[in-house]
């Protein structure tokens, strides 16, 4: 006969596919916790690496490259995937709400929800295509490739954001849209790319060379870098500037920086100034010890580490070791 399974004396609920929670899926798997149950839930089955998005766009990767399926990952582990936005925390009830299911209780929680670009000060945000989420900002993307074919390559393209993601996706932009113009026998000459950013200089975090190399880099693919340049609104047309420039555009990209979810400080979680979660270094809510945090939505102290895939994995293999600091011989944390 086979063992009975150990009962259920901590329930860890998963919000999000994140890096992190990958990672402590595939330990999970490799090394089960007695009377630990998991829960994943997620509102994408397959989740992207962001820093794999440039070249996913450009063609260097397939699209089972560069996204990890997760339904299989939480059989392995054998934890009960949950497909469904979660839109906000009862953190009295212990419980997550999830759009069109009933709520989901837990003991502890973590967050790995990633950021979204921040449309904060710009008005029609609508109107242009944030990069994140990634598989989001593909579907769309399919629909202007189409219309730059449509208008027989002459197409302007606006990326609102000079960093380094920014930068890199607009390079591979250009890339991807001259390759699908020369699939039609199109020219790529009437593409006309530009990179807007209200700093000084692009990849204003890097050092000088590295700046000197993507300008050069920028000019050389006949992309415009125009820096000191605020974008104000995003109209049906273009991008106009605080000044009232306006940047004629068929589509405009939106790399600004990272912005959470709403509801993560809608929760009562405490959280920094932008909104993204206060942790400790063992990724524990400042404020709430029965929720944790990685990745992008986390904040760490004083200071503020940017908002990108390198960073965002770091926190990734110290985050299972032992498993939000739970042991099978201690009580529920909740109930």
């Amino acid at each position: 006969m086979m063992p009975a399974p150990a009962p259920v004396r901590t329930d860890i609920l998963l919000i999000g596919g994140g890096h992190a929670h990958v990672e402590v899926l595939r330990r999970f798997a490799m090394l089960p916790v007695p009377g630990l149950r998991l829960t994943l839930a997620t509102r994408d089955l397959a989740t992207p690496y962001s820093g794999m998005l440039p070249g996913l766009v450009a063609g260097a990767y397939s699209h089972e490259e560069a996204h990890v399926d997760l339904a299989p990952l939480a059989a392995f582990a054998g934890a009960r995937l949950v497909h469904g936005a979660v839109t906000g925390l009862d953190l009295d009830r212990n419980e997550a709400l999830i759009d069109g299911r009933p709520p989901l209780a837990f003991d502890l929680v973590s967050l790995d929800i990633g950021s979204a670009p921040s449309p904060a000060g710009i008005e029609g945000a609508e109107h242009a295509l944030p990069v994140k989420p990634v598989d989001r900002f593909l579907e769309r993307w399919e629909a202007v490739e189409d219309r730059a074919v449509e208008a027989g390559g002459r197409f302007r393209l606006v990326t609102v954001g000079a960093g380094a993601g920014g930068v890199e996706l607009t390079l591979a932009l250009k890339r991807r849209l001259a390759a699908r113009l020369a699939e039609q026998g199109m020219s790529a000459e009437g593409l006309q790319l530009t990179v807007v950013s209200d700093m000084s200089e692009v990849l204003p975090a890097y050092g000088r060379a590295a700046r000197r190399r993507i300008e050069a880099a920028l000019h050389r693919c006949g992309i415009e870098p125009r820096t000191g340049v605020r974008v104000a609104a995003v109209v049906p047309d273009g991008a106009v500037t605080e000044t009232g420039e306006v940047l004629p555009a068929d589509a405009v990209v939106l790399a600004t920086p990272a912005a959470p979810a709403g509801w993560v400080a809608a929760s009562g979680l405490a959280v920094d100034e932008r909104g993204f979660v206060k942790v400790g270094q063992d990724l524990c809510s400042l404020s709430h010890p029965q929720v944790f945090a990685a990745g992008d939505i986390a904040a760490f102290g004083a200071r503020a580490l940017p908002k990108s895939g390198v960073f965002a994995v770091r926190p990734r293999p110290a985050m299972p070791q032992k498993p939000f600091g739970f042991k099978p011989d201690q009580q529920t944390h909740g109930r």
